[in-house]
């Protein structure tokens, strides 16, 4: 049911998520597992968000992130809440949110017996400091999940690589953004909006237009837990 209520987030499908969600919750209340009904209540929450109603989702989703940062959950499930309600946050805007849940998964990950992989947890942190004017402190974080993300799949180290060329931007390292956008366009992620922002650097603006616009009209095809395919969000 897990697997389900997230394979519909990735696939911009709310009614899958949450009805999986919610078979999840049920489970796992019936059957004494509160990290398993803490995930199904997650997956209800992340599709109340793509519909629109993110004050509530986010609201459910802080609860359940409580239960994980108090020991109230096992390992695994506490490591996935504390993830979803980070790209969750994020994906709205509530940077406030976000910066104090990847603080709480900072401190509970060196308390944890479990090998957690940071290289997507360090583009949310590079996002953040970027968003905080630390843009050297954003560009080594950015750098540091690109070499630990060159491994996996090419959606996520695309991503890494678009958040790093959108902070060279802000340091005026035009031909070090343009490099990383390069290479994320390469590896399969369209790095809007930070390519279009580059151009319109470079005064470019007709060039800057088309290519926002040809972004905006032609939405990318690729699985995202912050921005869901074919959805508002």
């Amino acid at each position: 049911a897990i697997t389900r209520s997230l394979g519909g987030l990735l696939a911009g499908d709310p009614a899958m998520t949450s009805e999986f969600g919610r078979r999840a919750e049920e489970i796992g209340r019936r059957f004494g597992h509160p990290g398993l009904e803490a995930l199904g209540i997650n997956g209800v929450a992340r599709a109340m968000i793509v519909e629109g109603d993110a004050v509530n989702g986010l609201r459910m989703m802080d609860e359940v992130a409580i239960a994980a940062a108090g020991g109230k959950l096992d390992p695994l499930s506490a490591g996935y809440i504390f993830c979803s309600v980070v790209c969750a946050s994020q994906s709205v805007g509530d940077y406030r949110m976000s910066e104090q849940w990847t603080e709480e998964m900072r401190r509970w990950t060196a308390n944890t017996p479990l090998p957690y992989f940071p290289g997507r947890c360090r583009v949310h942190r590079a996002e953040l400091a970027r968003l905080r004017g630390e843009w050297r402190d954003a560009e080594r974080e950015a750098q540091q999940a690109c070499d630990e993300l060159r491994s996996c799949g090419p959606v996520d180290i695309g991503w890494a690589l678009a958040e790093l060329g959108l902070i060279r931007l802000r340091l005026g390292d035009l031909d070090g953004a343009q490099a990383a956008f390069r290479e994320s366009h390469e590896r399969g992620r369209l790095p809007h909006p930070g390519l279009a922002l580059l151009h319109l650097a470079r005064g470019d603006v007709d060039r800057a237009a088309r290519s926002i616009n040809d972004a905006l009209n032609d939405p990318p095809e690729w699985p995202s837990r912050e921005a869901p395919l074919n959805t508002r969000l």
